[in-house]
Order: C-alpha cells, then structure tokens, then sequence
C-alpha cells in the first residue's frame, strides 16, 4: 500500500495522473522552513525533479490516518526558486481517510534540504 501510494503522489506530481488526492485542509512542510498553504496565499512554485527514486517505505495506520515513510533521491528539484540537493532524504504523505471511503493526502513533509542557504535567511554562528 505504501509503495502505490508513494507512486501515486508522483504521477500526480509529474502530471502523469490527473487524479485528485489532496484533502482541503492539506499541507507542506519543507526541511528549510517553507510551507503551503503560505500566508500570502500563494501557491508553491516548484518544478518536480526529473529523476525520482524511492527505498525504505514504511506504513503507520491508526483508525482514519495514514503515514507513509520513505527515503527519496531525487536531481534537479527546484522549489521556489531554490535548487536542492540531489542526495536521499526522507519523506512523509500523511493521509485521511475520506467519509467515501478515499485515502485524501492532508500533509506532506520532505526533509531534503538546498543546495545553499537561501538569501533571505540569516545565519548566526555558535561559539562555545
């Protein structure tokens, strides 16, 4: 169940699939701090990767929720301008199960992180 739904979130991300899996209440959550729906309201500017692998999908299932866990690598991602790392990061589709009887994605987290800081972020320096 994990792997199709992994599969699933991609061909929908790559406009392979049209199928409409977002709950109304979803979220994104970046390793850098970014997230949607953004206050300004606008929406997420992004390019999805050109490759896409996966490995080490888990599934957690608690009454209506769903959480797939997974390792993905992925080249040439480009989120709101940023291009980010081409190395594994982990990833989380967090689903609700619909009145229908629907698995609806109501949040995504993707721990891959830029390939530099971003310009607008401040960096401190610790000293011990």
């Amino acid at each position: 169940m994990g792997t199709s739904l992994v599969e699933q979130w991609r061909e929908i991300t790559t406009g392979a699939s049209k199928e409409k899996v977002i709950h109304p209440a979803n979220q994104i959550q970046l390793a850098d701090g970014q997230g949607w729906p953004a206050i300004d309201g606008k929406p997420i500017e992004w390019a999805p990767a050109k490759a896409y692998d996966f490995a080490n999908v888990g599934v957690a299932l608690n009454g209506d929720l769903l959480v797939v866990s997974y390792d993905a690598v992925v080249s040439d991602l480009v989120m709101e301008g940023e291009q980010y790392r081409d190395t594994a990061s982990p990833r989380m589709l967090t689903y609700l199960l619909s009145p229908e009887g629907k698995w609806e994605l109501i949040a995504l987290a993707n721990f891959n992180v830029p390939k530099g800081v971003p310009a607008d972020v401040e960096c401190v320096s610790v000293t011990s």
